[in-house]
């Protein structure tokens, strides 16, 4: 099965964080301190984010960056 783009996974992983924690996107733009203009391209594919905006805009959600950036089945980590 094909994986889907980044851009793709970021901006559907932004809309699922946001709804499980009811917050508004514009919201998430704001504490992340990003323009909505710019969130707006970022969820439409239209825009890229850097590495920087994607730790931004986690930190706005109070999660880990992996977790905008994983759209794969949740892999358990073993030790070696």
């Amino acid at each position: 099965m094909k994986r889907a783009s980044l851009r793709a996974v970021l901006a559907r992983r932004l809309r699922a964080v946001a709804a499980e924690q009811g917050v508004a996107l514009t919201h998430v733009a704001d504490r992340a301190g990003i323009g909505r203009s710019h969130m707006w391209r970022l969820l439409n594919g239209e825009s890229g984010a850097t590495l920087d905006v994607v730790d931004k805009l986690a930190g706005a959600l109070g999660v880990a960056s992996v977790e905008l950036l994983d759209d794969g089945p949740k892999r358990s980590v073993r030790s070696l």
